[in-house]
């Protein structure tokens, strides 16, 4: 009996242990969505040069790099189920698009800061490729 009481005890801890840290995952994609899109409803306000680190990136940590963006941690951020759960993925993927896209992100890149323009529109490019990217794999998807 001892035994079992403490293999249940064991098992209670590590699924509470679990709950915590899917709790956390949670807390911290819905408190990046809410930042990514503050930052986006102030960039174009923006009187300042922008920065390659003002542009929010679509990543659950802010890019360091246009090389830190990749398909894998876009789709991850855009498609998580702890945000904007009313929004269909094909959606959400086109409404990035509709920002990414490089005739729209143009007059952002006319805001750079000289020193930071090419990597501003080397971490667009990223983005709009892998946003399209995503986009054909989602229509593929969807077809089957």
């Amino acid at each position: 009996y001892e035994w079992e009481h403490f293999w249940r005890k064991l098992r209670e801890e590590e699924e509470e242990r679990e709950r915590q840290r899917q709790e956390a995952v949670k807390a911290a994609f819905t408190n990046a969505w809410n930042n990514y899109e503050k930052r986006w409803a102030t960039l174009a306000n923006a009187a300042q040069p922008l920065t390659f680190a003002a542009i929010p990136g679509p990543t659950l940590s802010r890019p360091s790099s246009p090389q830190s963006l990749n398909i894998r941690t876009i789709a991850a951020f855009l498609l998580s189920p702890h945000h904007s759960s009313n929004v269909s993925p094909k959606d959400r993927i086109k409404q990035a698009l509709k920002r990414w896209h490089p005739d729209r992100f143009g007059r952002f890149l006319a805001k750079a800061k000289a020193e930071d323009k090419a990597a501003i529109e080397e971490g667009a490019g990223i983005v709009a490729r892998c946003l399209n990217e995503l986009l054909h794999g989602e229509a593929k998807h969807s077809v089957n």
